[in-house]
């Protein structure tokens, strides 16, 4: 085989490279032509969306810390005022009560009292509610004796003791004044006692002058002269009194 020399077609080698295409402009072609300012926006342009997409994203979580802080802080806040209004409402029902308590033994004490007691009086507390509520009270009481008659300072003390532990709860005052009716009735009776023996004796004096009395009397016919005359002149029964007529004394 016989080698010859290799012949180039010279409309291979005459057709020319067609040079780089000047920044932003297609090679060859008629296409619309690109700036270098409009090719370096449009090369960027994603990174910039990213990067604005990267803030909107960050700006919404701050957003929604924000929003859940305000919300925690809220729900916080409601917690305390509620327990603020537990708190008030407990201590306003206690108040209640202790009103209702108060009352009711001071009413007690009047109600058995009667004349010899006076009526309740009350000290008061303001409770959250702008509520005035009795706290405290008392009611004056008689227990002083009635003079000169043990009889009457008996009763009374009696009636002052039951007052005094009328209610269910008698306080330490209550119960002071409860031994104090009962020294007064023990001293009443002690009174009524003496009272009654001197009278006694005083009954026994008469009975014995009288009889004493009687016994000195002249007696005729075994009756003392007082028991024969009368002040009609009549004493016997046999005989009818006669107007004018002398009484016959003798047996």
């Amino acid at each position: 085989m016989v080698s010859g020399p290799i012949i180039v077609s010279p409309a291979v080698v005459s057709t020319p490279i067609a040079p780089f295409a000047p920044l932003g402009r297609p090679s060859g072609g008629s296409g619309p032509s690109v700036t270098a300012e409009d090719s370096a926006h449009t090369a960027f342009s994603p990174i910039e969306e990213a990067e604005e997409g990267q803030r909107s994203g960050e700006l919404a979580t701050r957003d929604r810390d924000a929003k859940r802080g305000e919300r925690g802080g809220s729900s916080s806040e409601t917690a305390r005022k509620r327990a603020e209004e537990r708190q008030e409402q407990e201590e306003i029902r206690k108040l209640a009560a202790r009103d209702r308590e108060v009352r009711a033994h001071e009413q007690a004490h009047a109600s058995v009292g009667g004349q010899y007691a006076g009526a309740p009086s009350f000290s008061y507390t303001r409770g959250p509610d702008g509520v005035l509520y009795a706290v405290g009270g008392e009611v004056p009481i008689d227990v002083s004796k009635v003079p000169g008659d043990p009889v009457a300072t008996l009763r009374k003390l009696q009636i002052v003791q039951r007052a005094a532990l009328a209610p269910r709860d008698p306080s330490p005052a209550d119960r002071s004044i409860a031994g104090k009716a009962a020294r007064g009735q023990v001293e009443a009776r002690a009174e009524l006692a003496a009272q009654q023996a001197e009278e006694a004796a005083a009954r026994r004096a008469e009975l014995a002058g009288d009889d004493e009395a009687d016994r000195n009397q002249p007696r005729v016919g075994g009756r003392s002269l007082a028991d024969r005359v009368a002040g009609t002149g009549a004493l016997d029964n046999d005989q009818s009194p006669r107007f004018g007529s002398i009484i016959n004394t003798a047996a």
